[in-house]
């Protein structure tokens, strides 16, 4: 395949507001190319460098492994997962709902015109045309499953800080005595979902499963709340719904897998470092949230947590905690990365006993996200 310089350079052009320049480098230096302090002189260096005509094809190769990586991190980083189960369907029946959805598409107002090949973002200039848009990007085939890349444009609020001059308060008599004020502005973002139609695994315990893998980024690299990422479940979910709907007429899409029980599993097991819990004692009526300052240290084995669990299990009134979020981190060998599994529930859901999503995060390629997303499935499918 002859080396697309522009597909390349449309592909850095506007990473900058999705991934962190340390993650980019570290990526540069592993693959020996240029590294700078800022953005603009590293796309600039490597805009030079695929617009070379005597580039070599090693570094073309450099350049394609470049593509490969930011792609895989926009599928796999900051992530919530939605899952239904097919456990009584036949394996078929999911490979004809993927054709059936693929086919209907077009239907539900699902685009196809973003002017980037994928991995490639929009322009800041070019985000107001697609406000509101979804438009599938890629389509990924893999052994037992395949998937659908989508970008949507969404306009999100963003809270600033902003600081206050002498020459403000000449200019504006109602800032005079403030020193800082807090702004609100709108902007518009791209995220990159996947939705996913498994058909087999390496697991006895498989089943087919409809998968959505949602984008949970906002403007400035904060994560999306609760009910952000409720509205965009029910936006893909909508999608789905509408696109098997309009093939079978009896479709109906089942209830996502409950990630509630998933939580004590992890607490009780060896398994990574719980970095953070929310829970209620159960007499005591008390909440609490635990974390730790580093992702990588377990509180379960923290001297204070450690050493309350056993004074309120040998009180004279023994106690017990019932807990409804936690965070668990992992060291892997097979990447540089330490994701981290949230299960976000809050303190209703001890009520409902219910928790619709998890959230994978500190994933930049695809390995990581497998790794953590089969820890997830296999404490989900343990009885």
């Amino acid at each position: 395949m002859v080396f697309d310089a522009t597909e390349f350079t449309s592909c850095i052009a506007n990473i900058d507001k999705r991934i962190p320049l340390p993650d980019f480098a570290s990526k540069l230096r592993e693959l020996d190319l240029p590294v700078s302090n800022s953005w603009s002189k590293t796309v600039a260096a490597l805009t030079d460098i695929a617009e070379n005509p005597k580039i070599t094809s090693a570094v073309i190769s450099s350049l394609e492994a470049i593509k490969s990586w930011v792609s895989e991190y926009f599928r796999y980083s900051s992530k919530a997962i939605f899952i239904f189960d097919f456990s009584n369907s036949k394996p078929g029946k999911i490979q004809d709902l993927a054709a059936d959805f693929r086919k209907n598409l077009k239907h539900v107002g699902v685009r196809r015109d973003h002017p980037a090949t994928f991995p490639g973002l929009l322009d800041k200039h070019e985000l107001p045309s697609f406000n509101g848009k979804t438009m599938l990007r890629k389509v990924y085939r893999q052994a037992g499953g395949i998937s659908f890349v989508f970008s949507s444009i969404r306009e999100y609020q963003i809270r600033e800080t902003i600081a206050i001059s002498p020459a403000d308060t000449q200019a504006v008599e109602k800032l005079d005595g403030y020193s800082k004020v807090v702004g609100i502005r709108t902007a518009l973002h791209e995220q990159i979902d996947t939705i996913r139609f498994r058909w087999s695994g390496n697991s006895a315990s498989f089943s087919p499963t409809i998968e959505m893998i949602l984008d949970i980024t906002k403007p400035g690299g904060t994560i999306l709340n609760s009910n952000e990422i409720l509205i965009r479940s029910k936006e893909y979910r909508s999608i789905i719904n509408t696109c098997l709907l309009r093939s079978n007429s009896s479709f109906v899409i089942p209830s996502e897998l409950n990630f509630f029980p998933v939580i004590q599993k992890i607490y009780n097991s060896k398994e990574g470092n719980v970095c953070e819990l929310g829970f209620v004692t159960m007499l005591g009526n008390s909440m609490k949230t635990e974390k730790m300052k580093r992702n990588s240290a377990d509180l379960r084995s923290e001297t204070w947590h450690a050493g309350a669990m056993v004074a309120i299990a040998s009180a004279p009134t023994p106690d017990t905690i019932d807990i409804y979020k936690l965070n668990v981190s992992w060291r892997i060998t097979m990447s540089d990365d330490e994701p981290i599994l949230s299960i976000p529930g809050s303190y209703r859901a001890l009520s409902s006993a219910s928790i619709d999503h998890a959230i994978i995060l500190g994933c930049t390629g695809r390995s990581s996200f497998n790794f953590t997303y089969g820890r997830l499935m296999t404490f989900a499918r343990m009885p």
